[in-house]
């Protein structure tokens, strides 16, 4: 159950969506938010509130550096918010965020184990749950084409902290989208980067009817 639990946290600690520790984070050091950035750390937040309809195929690297690669769709619609990750290489597993539970299943052997997903730092953020507070953000990168930040996760969420990673606009230079988020717990990191080729936002239609529902093997 543990492993489960730690495969669990590996897939979302996720969107799943965020943070580096120090060989991530080289570019800089952790710095408090200036007025300049505070607008864009508000439409980082704003982003995961409001993100409706996001399918995106992944690579995830885990604490133990193993690499996994998988599909990811995200809904947000009147039933609430829902997300579920199919993993297509380095393990055989289904996860379904719905109703605030999470549900993982081994395809391999069938075993289904659920969890809160309350206590997964970026459904957190999803939901607004999580709001971090100013003193709570700091900023690690922020260039022409790319923002970083730090941000720290109350043990309710899950503990720890995230770093999550925005491309921006280069014109505005406001965000675009999101590219990648770490989950950082003491000495293990766990990255989950989507693949900007395969990233749609906003188009449902990108998203079959019963996605939503767990492959139970027979």
């Amino acid at each position: 159950m543990a492993l489960a639990l730690r495969r669990c946290r590996d897939a979302l600690l996720v969107f799943i969506a965020a943070c580096a520790g120090a060989d991530s984070c080289g570019q800089g050091k952790d710095a408090p938010v200036n007025k300049e950035e505070s607008s864009l750390v508000d439409q980082a937040v704003s982003y995961f509130k409001n993100v409706s309809c996001l399918v995106s195929e992944f690579t995830q690297t885990g604490a133990d550096e193993r690499v996994y690669h998988g599909k990811l769709w995200l809904l947000r619609d009147k039933s609430g918010l829902k997300i579920k990750i199919t993993y297509t290489s380095g393990i055989r597993q289904e996860i379904l965020i719905i109703d605030k539970r999470c549900i993982v299943v081994d395809q391999e052997t069938g075993r289904e184990h659920n969890y809160s997903a309350e206590r997964i730092p970026v459904y957190s953020m999803l939901t607004g749950t999580l709001k971090p507070s100013p003193d709570e953000v700091s900023v690690i990168e922020n260039s022409k084409s790319k923002l970083k930040l730090k941000i720290l996760v109350p043990a309710g969420c899950g503990g720890s902290h995230l770093i999550v990673t925005f491309s921006k606009y280069a014109k505005s230079g406001n965000i675009d989208c999101l590219e990648e988020w770490i989950v950082v717990n003491g000495d293990a990191r766990t990255t989950f980067t989507f693949d900007k080729s395969t990233l749609r936002i906003g188009d449902s239609k990108q998203i079959p009817n019963k996605t939503f529902s767990i492959h139970r093997p027979s």
